[in-house]
C-alpha cells in the first residue's frame, strides 16, 4: 500500500535539515548595497568598449535592404556611439563545429559590466543583442593567422587590426620585428634598411602571418536585462529600501566579420575614439 502523503503544513522531517515549518507574518527580505555592488565590479573589471547599434536607415524602403555601398550595410548596422566600461569576463567558452567548408571555431563569453560608463556620466549602462564590445587592454588579444600576398605600394593591411606579430615569412625567408619590417596603426609597414619579399612580374611573393588582434565580441543575449533590486545603503533587509537598476549581464560571442583601417571599429562615420592602448608589443602577444 503506498504511503501517504504528509499534509502541506507538515514540516522537513530529513536528518540534517532543518525544519521549514510555517512562514511568520512577516518574512525576513534581502536587499543589496548598490554602491558596494559598483564598487566590486570596478575593482575586478578590465576596460571594454561599447558600441551601441541601430538598425540602417539607407534604404528604400522599410522591408527592403539597406544601401549596398555603406559601411552599414557590410555590418547589418549601424553603431552611432561607442562609449568605455569595465567588465568582468567569465565562462569563456570554445566550441568547434565541423561544415562543408571545414571546422569553425566559435568563441563566447559571459560578461558582468559595470552600471555606469567610464566618463562620469551617472546615466545607466543599457545593452542589447547585436551591441558590440571590445576589450581595451593590451593583454586582452587573440591569435590568428594569414597568408597574404606581398604589395610593395604602401603597408600591409591584414583582415584585422594587427597589435603585433609572431611570425612573418615567405617561401624562403623568416622576417624579424623592428629589424625588416614594424607595426603602426594596426598595419606591417617594411623597413627601408631590411629584407622585403620578392615582387616580379607584377605577382609579389606569398606570406604566411601568425600575429595578435584584439577579440570584438557581439552581444548575442542580455539574461538580466532589467535587474531591479531591492537595497540601501547597508545592504540588509531593514527598511528603508528602494528599487535599484542592477548591473547588467551580457552573453557574447566572438566575431570574425571585421576589417579595420587605422581608426579603431570606424563603422558608418563613427566618431572617432581616441584608439587602442599602445601595447609596446611586450612578451605574449601584447
Amino acid at each position: 500500500m503506498p504511503e501517504k502523503r504528509p499534509p502541506l503544513t507538515d514540516t522537513n522531517d530529513i536528518q540534517g535539515l532543518i525544519g521549514i515549518g510555517h512562514l511568520p507574518s512577516s518574512a525576513p527580505v534581502a536587499a543589496f548595497n548598490p554602491e558596494l555592488t559598483e564598487s566590486l565590479l570596478r575593482t575586478k573589471g578590465i576596460r571594454a568598449l561599447h558600441y551601441k547599434h541601430a538598425p540602417n536607415p539607407d534604404r528604400e524602403t522599410i522591408e527592403g535592404g539597406p544601401n549596398i555601398s555603406t559601411k552599414a550595410a557590410t555590418k547589418g548596422w549601424k553603431y552611432y556611439q561607442v562609449r568605455e566600461l569595465l567588465a568582468i569576463p567569465q565562462q569563456a567558452r570554445l566550441s568547434d563545429t565541423l561544415n562543408i567548408n571545414g571546422i569553425w571555431g566559435m568563441r563566447s563569453v559571459l560578461l558582468n559590466i559595470t552600471g555606469h560608463y567610464n566618463d562620469g556620466d551617472k546615466s545607466h549602462v543599457f545593452c542589447r543583442p547585436h551591441d558590440l564590445i571590445v576589450f581595451d587592454l593590451p593583454g586582452v588579444t587573440t591569435e590568428v593567422d594569414q597568408l597574404i600576398e606581398y604589395n610593395p605600394n604602401g603597408p600591409i593591411k591584414l583582415n584585422f587590426r594587427c597589435e603585433s606579430v609572431q611570425y612573418l615569412a615567405d617561401a624562403n625567408r623568416e622576417y624579424k620585428d623592428n629589424i625588416d619590417f614594424s607595426v603602426k596603426d594596426g598595419k606591417i609597414v617594411w623597413m627601408t634598411t631590411g629584407k622585403r619579399p620578392e615582387f616580379k612580374n607584377g605577382k609579389g611573393s606569398i606570406l604566411s602571418l601568425v600575429y595578435y588582434t584584439k577579440p570584438v565580441y557581439i552581444v548575442q543575449n542580455v539574461p538580466h536585462s532589467i535587474r531591479i533590486t531591492p537595497g540601501n545603503s547597508t545592504g540588509n533587509g531593514a527598511l528603508p529600501r528602494d528599487a535599484y537598476y542592477a548591473p547588467q549581464q551580457l552573453i557574447c560571442a566572438q566575431s570574425w566579420v571585421r576589417v579595420d583601417d587605422q581608426d579603431l571599429l570606424d563603422f558608418s562615420g563613427l566618431t572617432k575614439y581616441n584608439g587602442y592602448r599602445d601595447s609596446k608589443n611586450v612578451t605574449g602577444g601584447t
